[in-house]
């Protein structure tokens, strides 16, 4: 606690003297004011303000546009006791801080000499400003609350210094006598840089040193890179993989209720299609007509028809299947792939093909940030909704369903039971419940992540194309009826796949995907990324991330005070490295748990460099003396 003294003109100041003061006595320092003086209405005793001033740790100075009383007895000079005051400081060699009303503030002429004559008119506080000016440091002021916050600023920062100046004093006098080296580093001991602190808690733990600033500041731009992200987040999800594996968490042994079945090269050649881009339609006709044939309930074809004039013969055959299951399975539903485009006549299915106007036709985005789990936006509901929620709404609305997906059976068909998707089904509630997606917004923070730490065949089952037809040998026996599946009719990894141009449907396989398959070197189609989500969708379960630059200046805030802790105990280093080590073990293992126990993926790797940073710097500074 410091004794510090409030210098200024009364009542002119008399609000903004009542909350530097009580700012302060908030601070546990010992505040001597004029208003332990005037108290009786009368002007404060000369000798009694000097005597004070000198037995002060610290002076604070506030000036207005009043140069303040002169005493007449004892005052040779006929200065106002508020310059008398900052004189006394000065002589004792106290610390000052000068705080100025701003030129641009709102004030009462009342209280400017220039206008009431006082003081010569205004000349002497005008000297007294111009003279502080080039002797102090001036920070400036418009309101109380303003001068208040300044002062606390400045204050803290006078304490900190005073406190690193004592410790090198200290330190100096423990030492046996100095080489130049040693010298030179406690000459350096202050030549990191001094930030503006605005509490007691940020005093102690923001960065100080150029090494702290560079490092943090280095990892906080990279938390913000999307590139660097989206490496953390495969390599991260490759961990998990192997997590799940050696302690034995893989989902149970249960038939997914997913069947994506895939245009494969394979299928291509053994049913000798020969338009592949577009995708010839007739084909994909064999495969709708077949699962309509097996009495799927739902149907998604992750392609977007949109050129049907290309190939007339092949789109009408298409077109008649789709009138007939309207016609003769009225209950069954079909998700055509769509993308959001300001030509109604591209990126949508063609109303010569099916037209979108019930709830047995729907149409979805299939547009998605690699590798997150795409949300509907229910606060625009004229915005598309993405592919793969819309086949997992359909279904969990035609389908009862344990959490686990370990046994299926179908609802019992009535016109109430599907007829209002957004009304009826528990999915939609728990998705439009979630309340992360405005704030996912800002570069998918908190966007629930694809989940690939799942093993595939956990997720969905795969059949290819011609294996479903049943035109090729397969080891998969196709039940006769697939009434309790859902179907999703999707490119397989054939060279021409994409929808804008060849190719374009196939991505770089994740790593986890490939640890699950014995690093197969197969392209992953874009089918089974929705094939994963829908997984997501069906089981409740979304991964959020918590944002890497959270986490990091969480680790900062605890490696800030690791380091002050192990410069106050200098001794047995090295049984300190074996609990931080041995903490940052737990950590990991924590976090890899809370991944698959409570869907959430706290960053590892960049807040654990952070906070060995400050444990080296703190081994560095001990090994400097």
């Amino acid at each position: 606690m410091a004794r510090i003294y409030i210098s200024s003109t009364y009542s002119d100041l008399k609000e903004h003297r009542e909350k530097v003061y009580q700012t302060l006595r908030r601070m546990q320092h010992d505040a001597v004011a004029m208003e332990d003086y005037v108290a009786t209405g009368q002007h404060p005793p000369l000798d009694k303000c000097l005597a004070d001033v000198a037995k002060s740790d610290l002076y604070v100075g506030i000036f207005a546009w009043r140069y303040g009383y002169i005493p007449s007895e004892g005052n040779p000079q006929q200065k106002s006791i508020t310059e008398l005051e900052y004189r006394q400081a000065e002589e004792t060699g106290k610390p000052c801080l000068i705080f100025w009303l701003h030129e641009d503030a709102l004030w009462l002429p009342k209280f400017m000499d220039k206008v009431t004559g006082d003081g010569e008119s205004g000349k002497r506080i005008e000297e007294l400003r111009q003279e502080l000016s080039t002797a102090k440091l001036v920070s400036f002021f418009k309101t109380p609350d303003e001068l208040a916050n300044l002062v606390a600023v400045a204050v803290q920062q006078w304490e900190q210094e005073r406190v690193d100046e004592q410790s090198k004093e200290k330190l100096s006098e423990t030492l046996s006598p100095a080489t130049e080296q040693t010298k030179y580093d406690l000459r350096d001991a202050k030549s990191y840089p001094v930030f503006p602190k605005k509490s007691i808690f940020l005093q102690f733990f923001l960065p100080r040193q150029w090494q702290e600033v560079g490092f943090l500041g280095l990892l906080l731009f990279l938390s913000l890179l999307p590139p660097l992200q989206d490496l953390l987040l495969e390599s991260r999800l490759f961990v998990q993989a192997g997590y799940r594996q050696a302690t034995g968490q893989i989902p149970s042994q249960v038939e997914s209720p997913l069947l994506l079945v895939q245009i494969d090269n394979n299928s291509l050649n053994k049913d000798n299609v020969k338009l592949r881009y577009p995708i010839d339609y007739s084909y994909l006709d064999s495969l709708v007509e077949k699962a309509l044939n097996l009495k799927v309930e739902v149907v998604g074809i992750d392609y977007v028809l949109d050129r049907d004039k290309e190939q007339n013969e092949n789109s009408q055959k298409l077109a008649k299947t789709i009138r007939q299951a309207q016609e003769n399975q009225p209950e069954t539903r079909l998700v055509f792939a769509a993308i959001n485009s300001e030509d109604s006549r591209k990126g949508s299915v063609s109303k010569d093909l099916v037209t979108i106007d019930s709830e047995q036709y729907q149409k979805g985005d299939i547009d998605f940030f690699q590798w997150y789990v795409e949300l509907p936006d229910y606060s625009d509901d004229s915005t598309l909704k993405p592919f793969a929620y819309l086949l997992a709404l359909n279904y969990s609305c035609l389908v009862d369903q344990s959490s686990d997906l370990n046994r299926v059976k179908l609802k019992a068909k009535s016109s109430n039971n599907c007829s209002s998707i957004s009304n009826n089904d528990e999915l939609f509630h728990f998705v439009s419940s979630l309340k992360i997606l405005s704030v996912s917004q800002f570069i998918q923070w908190f966007h629930p992540i694809i989940d690939f730490s799942i093993p595939p065949d956990k997720a969905y089952q795969r059949l290819s194309a011609c294996e479903f037809l049943e035109t090729c040998a397969t080891q998969h026996l196709i039940p006769k009826s697939l009434q309790s599946k859902l179907v999703l009719i999707a490119a397989g990894g054939y060279e021409e796949a994409g929808l804008k141009k060849e190719g374009e449907d196939n991505y770089h396989t994740p790593l986890a995907v490939n640890f699950w398959r014995g690093w197969s070197n197969k392209k992953f189609p874009g089918g089974e990324a929705h094939a994963y989500m829908i997984h997501h969708f069906l089981t409740r379960r979304l991964v959020v991330p918590i944002p890497d630059f959270l986490m990091v200046m969480l680790a900062a805030l605890l490696g800030k005070g690791v380091l002050l802790i192990l410069l106050n105990n200098p001794r047995q280093p090295k049984q300190w490295l074996m609990w931080l080590g041995g903490a940052t073990a737990v950590y990991i293992l924590v976090g890899l748990q809370i991944y698959i126990s409570a869907a959430l993926l706290i960053p590892l790797l960049l807040p654990s460099a952070v906070f060995w940073n400050y444990v080296r710097l703190s081994l560095r500074r001990k090994s400097h003396g």
